[in-house]
């Protein structure tokens, strides 16, 4: 089976580009290009597609030209996770970034996303890109409720047909990664999906005047839950003195799978064994921390949940009930680590590098809303933040915490949508100066209050407060 994935790291280099860039939005490419040809894969092996185009395009104007405008259907757009351009033999990534707004191709509103070529391309020359995108939309389950223990189908709508505005000579569309693949509606003469190689591929006519309007819904199997954390609000503590970085991670968490059809009888669910079993339901998920992670802990709404277990530096949860299609399920999950693993330190001029993972949560995830802040100690200065991503808010606030008496702890929010759990692999880098004299002032406040407190005792204690006679 061929995974759409390259590596991580790469792919996460060019997220950055997201930043909305100066370009006019309401206008039609120059046909300057024709695809000679556009080969699609949408792959379905993960609970949200992911695309790759394999694209081979050819100058056709009088002009070297050095900028390619990819169009994306707008509410694909919407639901965009990841996007990247690249030369795959060359193993080369390209600079894009997206037209802030929406147009239009045969009425059909469409976002571009404007490729850089490294170098332009002479007239009558060609070029082969490779473009890989990851998204949650166009997907929903094929009925919307099942019993317990029936197949799982989904049905996936996409545009049938190639979303751009330049011209194209050959155009294939193929979906892989799932069992039972079938095209909703087609006729004999529609080619059939192959079992074996877990793919369906389509060839479908350029010959028609609507190409935008043109759409395709495929069906499949795939008896596994789609789990979509619909908020995560990550905090990162930063303590010197202790020497530890704390972590805590509440989620508001969902499953897209098909809804369970009647009531749920946990005496008929393990009677089935299937809790043992594969099925649109998530009976448990792994999370993969950071090397020495210790003092775990797992709590939801009720209160300590003591159904988890820690191997080497998996931690793996299972909730107090199997979250089926349409429930919710809010958690909240911590640990602790040693600073030295993340922080590197300038002792000449009192500057810190913290060095974090992005996510650790489930795998096989799409997170609509993620709030990551790290909180660093009191008087702290933050000097820079990078990570790979396109950043919905950014901003310092202060905090007050345990023992902060004086200005409270430096907060630092940044805030992203849409985000799929392979990022965990990135990493988000925070500079910020501290210097000693503000760690060891630290404790000279609170000795002060208590020195206040027992003076205010003693001295009351002294007061003869009775009656005389």
């Amino acid at each position: 089976m061929m995974i759409l994935s390259y590596p991580i790291a790469l792919v996460l280099s060019v997220l950055c580009r997201f930043a909305v860039g100066e370009v006019d939005a309401s206008f039609t490419p120059r046909p300057v290009w024709e695809n000679i040809d556009y080969a699609r894969k949408v792959n379905l092996v993960k609970s949200y597609p992911h695309e790759a185009v394999h694209l081979t395009i050819k100058n056709t104007g009088s002009q070297p030209e050095s900028i390619y405008y990819f169009g994306i259907r707008d509410d694909v757009y919407e639901k965009l996770s990841m996007f990247a351009a690249f030369f795959k033999d060359m193993k080369v990534y390209v600079d894009n970034v997206p037209l802030p707004k929406s147009s239009e191709i045969d009425g059909q509103p469409v976002r571009y996303i404007m490729i850089k070529l490294p170098a332009p391309v002479e007239p009558g020359e060609k070029v082969q890109l490779e473009v890989d995108y990851a998204h949650n939309a166009g997907r929903v389950p094929l009925q919307e409720r099942i019993t317990l223990g029936s197949g799982h189908y989904m049905r996936l709508t996409t545009n049938k047909l190639p979303f751009t505005s330049y011209p194209t000579a050959k155009y294939s569309l193929e979906f892989i990664g799932a069992r039972e693949l079938r095209e909703l509606g087609a006729t004999s003469s529609t080619p059939a999906g192959d079992e074996e190689k877990q793919s369906l591929k389509l060839s479908p006519s350029l010959n028609t005047a609507d190409t935008a309007s043109a759409n395709v819904t495929v069906t499949y199997r795939r008896d596994l839950p789609f789990p979509r954390v619909v908020n995560l609000r990550r905090d990162i503590w930063v303590s010197h003195w202790a020497g530890t970085l704390q972590f805590e991670e509440y989620y508001e968490l969902t499953n897209d799978a098909a809804k369970l059809k009647g009531g749920f009888s946990r005496a008929e669910f393990i009677k089935g064994r299937h809790a043992l079993k594969t099925g649109p339901y998530l009976v448990g998920f792994e999370m993969y921390l950071p090397t020495g992670a210790t003092e775990h802990y797992y709590t939801d709404l009720v209160g300590m949940v003591s159904t988890h277990k820690v191997v080497d530096d998996r931690f793996f949860l299972k909730p107090r009930f199997p979250i089926f299609g349409g429930w919710f399920y809010n958690f909240t999950v911590g640990w602790t680590n040693e600073l030295s693993q993340f922080l590197h330190s300038d002792a000449s001029n009192e500057e810190h590098v913290l060095r974090v993972p992005i996510l650790n949560g489930p795998p096989d995830s799409f997170y609509d809303n993620v709030e990551l802040s790290v909180y660093l100690p009191e008087g702290a200065q933050v000097l820079d933040v990078q990570l790979p991503l396109a950043l919905q808010e950014k901003g310092v606030t202060t905090e007050y915490s345990y023992f902060d008496l004086t200005s409270g702890h430096v907060k630092m929010t940044v805030k992203c949508k849409n985000i799929i759990d392979t990022v965990q692999k990135g990493t988000m880098f925070v500079k910020y100066r501290y210097s000693k004299q503000l760690m060891y002032w630290k404790p000279v406040p609170i000795a002060l209050y208590v020195f206040v407190f027992l003076v205010s005792y003693f001295l009351l204690k002294r007061v003869d407060f009775s009656i005389g006679k």
